[in-house]
């Protein structure tokens, strides 16, 4: 058995002169410090030195991370902001893709079960609402349960307009339409709601999509994860998926698999997911065309960084996944 020594957290405060001169003494070089503190006073030095990891390397002797040599304090604030162009872009394609699957799922589901079908356990897989037993066996609430009080407390805590108007006239409430449900819960409820529909009901929806029902399960579970990661404002570039999405099978998808826990990845879904919904094609056209000139802009002032840490490839505008799509 292993024992871990823990010991005390040894970092104190720093002023933002001392910032700028511990980022000098591991090589960052700053020609403009008003302007580097300014910068560092917005964005906060821990968050900034995330974006400094791709220009460093670990010193054997200081048993710390250099700069390599000629890192610019513009080279690290130059990727901060392309960082945000495609955390923008993602969101954008995320907003429209989630709007759009609420529609898709409250349509298909009332159809199959009226407004109400969600209230009846017997709507969704045995394995949802099926109740667990505790170590000292005790019975727990079923996921479906906890599901439905999730959705209830969304529906209390909602101040839209709409949802009073339904709690003063309707004898349901705090249970709503599945369609108006929908429009208030979390895309994280949406997503284990889908996850747990009886399969001949996720299958119409998936084809839709032109997806297995598991596929698009699986790309859900993605999407609420890189969604967290965009609200946060977290690096997104860089970000090694902890939640990586279950590829469909054939050639076109085969170029995305190596990088399948990278943003390249996320990518092409959610141009998928944009190219067989609803949307007008010009909509879908003009996310393209913007996510195509944020990675121009990644590839030319960063063409080594580029394909290591977003995983797209050179030439990827190219490929059939997307350019056919």
């Amino acid at each position: 058995m292993q024992i871990i020594v823990k010991t005390s957290y040894p970092k104190g405060w720093l002023s933002y002169t001392d910032q700028i001169k511990r980022l000098r003494e591991r090589g960052l070089e700053i020609n403009d410090e008003e302007s580097a503190k300014r910068f560092l006073a917005y964005s906060n030095y821990y968050r900034f030195t995330g974006y400094c990891l791709c220009f460093q390397h670990y010193d054997a002797q200081t048993h710390e991370r250099l700069f390599n040599k000629g890192t610019t304090f513009e080279d690290v604030f130059d990727i901060f902001n392309l960082d945000v162009e495609l955390r923008d872009c993602i969101s954008e394609a995320l907003e429209l893709v989630e709007i759009s699957f609420r529609s898709v799922v409250a349509y298909n589901f009332s159809h199959a079960y009226g407004p109400f079908g969600h209230t009846n356990a017997a709507n969704f897989l045995r394995s949802f609402t099926t109740r667990r037993s505790d170590a000292n066996g005790s019975l727990q609430p079923s996921r479906y349960e906890e599901w439905h009080e999730d959705l209830i407390n969304e529906t209390k805590r909602s101040n839209e307009l709409f949802v009073k108007h339904f709690e003063q006239k309707y004898q349901q409430f705090p249970d709503l339409p599945i369609w108006t449900a929908l429009e208030i819960c979390s895309f994280g409820t949406l997503s284990k709601m889908f996850a747990n529909m009886l399969r001949i009901d996720m299958r119409p929806i998936a084809m839709q999509y032109a997806l297995q029902a598991s596929t698009l399960d699986s790309w859900l579970h993605t999407f609420v994860y890189v969604r967290n990661i965009c609200a946060h404002h977290s690096r997104l570039w860089d970000k090694k998926l902890a939640i990586a999405p279950q590829l469909p099978p054939g050639k076109m998808w085969d170029p995305v698999r190596p990088s399948a826990s990278r943003t390249f990845s996320v990518a092409m879904l959610l141009n998928w997911m944009l190219a067989h919904d609803s949307f007008e094609p010009s909509v879908h056209s003009a996310w393209k065309n913007r996510m195509k000139r944020i990675m121009d802009g990644f590839f030319a002032r960063f063409p080594r960084q580029t394909s290591l840490h977003t995983g797209f490839p050179k030439a990827w505008e190219s490929l059939e996944v997307w350019s056919a799509v």
